[in-house]
This record gives C-alpha cells, sequence and structure tokens, in this order.
C-alpha cells in the first residue's frame, strides 16, 4: 500500500480491523496475481488499422479478456490528482464489471465485501490483459486497476465514455446495471474513436428516488445533488476521496 497518498491511515485502519478475517484475507489477495502480471515490452513495428477500426477491435478485445462494457473518450488531465504527474496516453478505454447482485445485496456481511474484492481482481486482470494486448499491437497502453488507482479518477472518465450518469450518491448510474459494477481503465496512444456522454434519465430519476439518502447511516448523502469545482452534472467530479471506483 502507497503510504505517499494522503488517505493511507484510513486504508490501513481498514485492513487492519480486518486483518484476523481468513476470508477477507483471501479476497484481499485475488488481486495481487493481476497486480504482479508483467506488462510486455512495445516492439517498435506498430499495427496500422483505421480509428473506427481499432475501436471496434479494441472493444471486442475488452470484452473477449473479461469486461462486461467498454466506454471510450479522450483522457483529461484534470482527471490526475493535483500531485501526481498527468498520466501518458490520450485516450482511455474505460471497462465495466457487473456485481453479482446475490452476493452485493448481502451487505454488511463478509459475502458483499468478497464479491467486492472479486470484482476488483476481475477488473486488474482484464485491464493488464488489454494494456498488454495492446502493447503487442505495437502502441503505449497503461492499465489503472481500482480500488487504489493512485493518479486517475474514473467516475468523470467514465461519464464521458458513455458508460453512466452520476447520482447524487457520488458513485455512478449505469442504465442497465444501476451502481452495481465496478470499473478499471487502460489508457493509451492507440489512435481511436471516442463515445459520447449518455443520458437516459438518471438525472431526473435520482431527484425524486430517496433510497440512498434515507439508507445511509451518518447522513452523508444530501437530497439534492452538490455543486462540486463549479459542475454539477459530474463530469469534474473530484469527489472519490477513497477510491471507491
Amino acid at each position: 500500500m502507497d503510504g505517499s497518498i494522503a488517505h493511507t491511515d484510513v486504508l490501513r485502519y481498514f485492513y487492519n480491523r480486518d486483518k484476523d478475517n481468513k476470508r477477507l484475507s483471501l479476497a484481499r489477495k485475488l488481486r495481487e496475481e493481476p497486480i504482479a502480471m508483467p506488462l510486455v515490452d512495445i516492439p517498435k513495428e506498430q499495427d496500422q488499422r483505421t480509428s473506427s477500426d481499432w475501436s471496434a477491435f479494441v472493444k471486442e478485445a475488452a470484452l473477449e479478456v473479461g469486461a462486461d462494457q467498454v466506454g471510450i473518450c479522450e483522457y483529461r488531465p484534470e482527471w490526475t490528482y493535483d500531485d501526481r504527474p498527468v498520466p501518458r496516453g490520450k485516450w482511455a478505454i474505460v471497462m465495466v464489471f457487473a456485481h453479482d447482485y446475490e452476493n452485493l445485496k448481502t451487505a454488511p456481511h463478509d459475502d458483499a465485501y468478497i464479491e467486492v474484492m472479486t470484482q476488483y481482481a476481475r477488473a486488474a486482470k482484464t485491464s493488464k490483459l488489454l494494456a498488454n494486448w495492446i502493447r503487442k499491437k505495437g502502441w503505449y497502453a497503461d492499465p489503472k486497476m481500482g480500488p487504489n488507482t493512485e493518479d486517475v479518477l474514473m467516475i468523470p472518465a467514465a461519464i464521458a465514455a458513455g458508460i453512466g450518469q452520476l447520482g447524487k450518491h457520488g458513485s455512478l448510474i449505469n442504465k442497465k446495471l444501476g451502481s452495481n459494477f465496478r470499473l478499471s481503465m487502460v489508457l493509451t496512444d492507440l489512435p481511436i474513436n471516442v463515445d459520447a456522454p449518455e443520458s437516459f434519465g438518471s438525472e431526473e430519476f435520482c431527484k425524486n428516488c430517496q433510497i440512498c439518502v434515507n439508507a445511509c447511516p451518518p447522513d452523508a448523502i444530501s437530497n439534492a445533488k452538490q455543486l462540486v469545482r463549479g459542475d454539477k452534472n459530474g463530469m469534474l467530479i473530484l469527489i472519490n476521496v477513497f477510491h471507491i471506483l
């Protein structure tokens, strides 16, 4: 765990609190294998295709190696934490990984925690596999894996890539999965076309639905969306303090 991030002590608190829980410890180790996977060297010769062909090709590859949904956007420097260098890679390939709803709805039971770790591991593995797939084609690619992605924010990238809209609970709402998913991302210089943000009515629904507000024990969610850095729809939202996604 990187001790340079501001909330390291908070992360360590939660890890240490459950350090004697063998089931949770095993679940956390699921992420170790994909994190340890090496990135392959990039050959000098680059495969050449049109940007449209690359977009279709890379989305197909992402689904084949484990993603449930895929979107593409241009990466924006303001999505980088202030104390981190802006990463290389003009384009962000954002991937979605659905939770098993039956497992997740058992929260706060350990089964829900293990389900989250399982999907984080799947997301990490997929981002590594896709990054290596791109690198083998001769193009730069860098995987970004939750929950400890320490330089970039995935939520605004996911919104720009058409994955979902921001809910007042600070998480994404996907038109198929709701908020029942995790994210990972690959930054790349591969020439690809971007997707557009999609509006499908969640903004209006979220204004009237009070489920998350009523279910939040510390009353941390307000009835209305909050203005953050001059933006109310989430494109510049920077509230993902604990790297939940």
